[in-house]
């Protein structure tokens, strides 16, 4: 059908290479922020682990009333920036560009961040910190929440401890495989089955694909980091306006996608509605063409098709202990 094919293109049009885009421009914008941060605090603003350390450190010491309570500030705002995250985006196993909420969530992000940029000029912040670097930390724990894998892989765009392990161990992968096959003096893959084969060959595709997502990660952020320093000789706190334009954007991209997804999903629902009756018989084609048409308010306003919409006939109807309709099954989804 039109509609489906509809989906279809704006998804694959902006798959691989645009989740691999939005995922490193986010990443690079991280890498700024945590720059800016350094420049501010003298030290990382998205770096949870590190706090960690310094907030036991603090307590050990018995230095608990100076650094201490922002500390725990920054730490509790990160996980609220988590906890934003968790409610608007319900389904992290790939990301699908033009799907879930990602638009709100990065004009959050970008509000997040304006504010707390407002206090930093203000001068509510001191080096050790305060309540603008607590809503910089909302903004990062909201972004570090949007995703959770693509190609099967980890992907965190806020820091890099995981991203270059998983670097690391992928590149193990690849050596230990040649090694195998150098040791060997006849190949062990030809005793495979082919299906054992091809579950093979699509596993270290997939492995091939990570490892080209995570390594172009690390760069942005890098790079990110590279230019956060830069501008900071510039512009100072003002720094922290570049980001702020840069999520506004992606998120008015995102949602222009989400609506064109929407366009879809009700074109696909009419064509479905016009299908049935033509196709169905009297009243029950006509009964069925009705369900198909009705809108599918949860999914379709909320996630797009991740969780199944509720049957719009079950009530009043005389079909009420027949299966659901069609019409209210979950869009496909296309990564």
């Amino acid at each position: 059908m039109f509609a489906e094919t509809l989906k279809i293109q704006v998804n694959s049009t902006l798959g691989t290479w645009g989740v691999h885009l939005l995922t490193s421009v986010l990443m690079a914008s991280a890498g700024f922020v945590n720059a800016i941060g350094y420049r501010l605090y003298y030290r990382s603003t998205g770096n949870m682990t590190g706090l960690s350390s310094n907030m036991i450190n603090e307590i050990y010491d018995g230095d608990v009333e100076s650094l201490l309570p922002k500390q725990v500030a920054q730490f509790l705002s990160y996980l609220g920036g988590g906890v934003i995250a968790g409610c608007l985006i319900n389904s992290r196993s790939s990301i699908r560009l033009g799907e879930h909420l990602y638009g709100l969530a990065l004009v959050l992000c970008a509000g997040f961040m304006l504010i707390g940029y407002t206090f930093i000029a203000l001068g509510f912040d001191d080096e050790s910190g305060g309540v603008g670097q607590s809503f910089l930390c909302i903004a990062l724990g909201l972004q570090n929440g949007m995703f959770a894998k693509h190609f099967s892989a980890v992907i965190r765009t806020t820091h890099v401890t995981g991203t270059i392990t998983d670097v690391g161990v992928l590149i193990g992968h690849m050596i230990a495989r040649k090694v195998m096959r150098s040791a060997c003096s006849t190949s062990w893959e030809t005793a495979l089955t082919p299906h054992q084969a091809k579950d093979r060959v699509k596993h270290i595709e997939q492995e091939n694909e990570q490892l080209l997502l995570l390594s172009i990660l690390l760069f942005a952020f890098f790079v990110g980091n590279l230019i956060g320093y830069g501008i900071w000789d510039l512009l100072f706190e003002q720094s922290l306006l570049i980001p702020v334009c840069l999520y506004f954007g992606i998120g008015a991209v995102q949602f222009v996608l989400q609506r064109q997804n929407i366009a879809a999903a009700k074109l696909e629902r009419k064509e479905k509605a016009d299908f049935q009756l033509v196709s169905g018989n009297g009243a029950a084609g006509q009964e069925s063409g009705a369900a198909a048409a009705a809108p599918a308010s949860a999914s379709e306003t909320w996630m797009l098709g991740s969780f199944p919409s509720t049957p719009s006939n079950q009530s009043g109807s005389a079909n009420a202990g027949t299966p659901a309709s069609k019409g209210g099954d979950p869009l496909p989804q296309v990564v």
